[in-house]
């Protein structure tokens, strides 16, 4: 048998030259090594690197985007962008990359994309203080969106309402995970820790199955997809013990905490968005032990966590949870700066409700019995249905 000639041999490698380039410049290659980027700067927490990233795109790399469009549908990159920016603390220019992609999908209609940019529009309509917006964007959608409509009833204090949307989302979908998430944070904020903690730990999320196959044409397109499935559910997971370890503290119950903190911690070594919170339920299970020296070393690392990835929401609830834990150890100055630092930044009616209350609580701790008064006064009068409103109007019933 003859050996190949030239010809034949220069054929065959034209020929794998041209396929192999066909592949490399092909719309779902390039979408797959752009998004396996995107994941791997999420995943290790490199939100000032993704955000450049995200704005090199949008201006200087049209036939990305364009490829992004072509393969997961018109709206799908500045949906993902607007993910982004929302999770380190970004609303409003969330909001206006969400209002890209939902100004896109209504000329260009995708099925898969339509349901998570109305969820996030709406839920950012509530991030920004658009409640009302919020409401009705959700009521004129047609598809239940739980999670965003419950999110504006608790930021607004209206916790029957947004526990009845909870509720009805969990008769349709008992795996909405979102919706358990604020449902469980209504149920807390009334009072109700034992009900918070089932609805919270009842059905626990699945781990994401892989989209595709290795040797599925489109893999590589998917697999920065399926990095993204394991980092949400990563971040769903942790979240949920240690919310569940706040709400066992919020009950005195230490060692039911400690046992949610340790599952937590088996999720927080690729969860870096929860790494703050870890600390701040540190910081409140030894405020519960009467500790205050470790109580203030455990928000110091809460604050240098989250110093790495600022956000005004986190910023809040770590400065309201030190104020708390300031309190339980009878330290008031400390929880007076706590407060001041909380009052920077709280925006939600919710926020400042509960700034009130930990504001008259310290007072009362330092003697300032008059001053406390009028803070119980300011809770009551929200006429929110929570703990801190029975709380404030037992306080305000004493003889005085």
């Amino acid at each position: 048998m003859k050996s190949p000639t030239v010809a034949v041999l220069l054929f065959w490698v034209v020929l794998f030259l041209f396929t192999w380039l066909k592949h490399f410049l092909s719309p779902a290659a390039r979408v797959g090594r752009a998004y396996k980027q995107i994941a791997g700067l999420m995943g290790q927490g490199k939100s000032r690197e993704l955000t450049e990233y995200f704005e090199r795109v949008f201006a200087g790399r049209r036939l990305l985007v364009r490829a992004f469009d072509r393969v997961w549908g018109a709206g799908f990159l500045e949906l993902q962008f607007a993910y982004h920016l929302f999770r380190i603390g970004r609303a409003e220019a969330a909001l206006e990359q969400c209002s890209i992609a939902a100004s896109k999908i209504d000329r260009h209609p995708a099925p898969a994309l339509v349901g998570p940019v109305r969820l996030l529009h709406c839920r950012l309509l509530s991030e920004v203080g658009r409640y009302d917006e919020s409401r009705a964007a959700a009521s004129r959608c047609g598809v239940p969106l739980p999670s965003a409509a419950a999110a504006a009833e608790y930021y607004t204090g209206r916790m029957d309402e947004g526990l009845a949307i909870v509720r009805a989302a969990l008769d349709r979908d008992p795996e909405d995970n979102h919706a358990r998430f604020f449902g469980a944070l209504i149920l807390s904020a009334m009072g109700e820790t034992r009900r918070a903690l089932e609805m919270l730990l009842f059905d626990p999320p699945k781990p994401p199955a892989p989209s595709m196959g290795p040797r599925h044409p489109w893999s590589d397109a998917y697999a920065g997809i399926d990095r993204m499935k394991k980092l949400e559910y990563v971040e769903l997971q942790a979240g949920r013990f240690l919310m569940a370890a706040s709400f066992s503290i919020a009950d005195r119950n230490v060692k039911e905490s400690r046992w949610a903190l340790e599952k937590a911690k088996e999720f927080l070594s690729t969860s870096l968005d929860n790494e703050h919170g870890y600390w701040i339920v540190q910081a409140e299970i030894s405020a519960v032990e009467g500790n205050r020296a470790e109580v203030e070393a455990h928000l110091n690392r809460a604050r240098e966590t989250l110093a790495r990835q600022p956000s005004r929401g986190k910023e809040t609830i770590a400065a309201l949870n030190a104020a708390w834990c300031f309190v339980e150890v009878k330290d008031p100055a400390a929880a007076q700066t706590a407060l001041d630092e909380a009052r920077k930044v709280a925006f939600h009616p919710i926020e400042k409700h509960s700034c009130a209350f930990l504001t008259a609580r310290a007072l009362e701790l330092s003697g300032r019995s008059a001053e406390a008064a009028d803070q119980y006064r300011r809770v009551v009068a929200d006429g929110f249905k929570t703990a801190a409103g029975t709380l404030a109007a037992q306080f305000l019933s004493r003889p005085s």
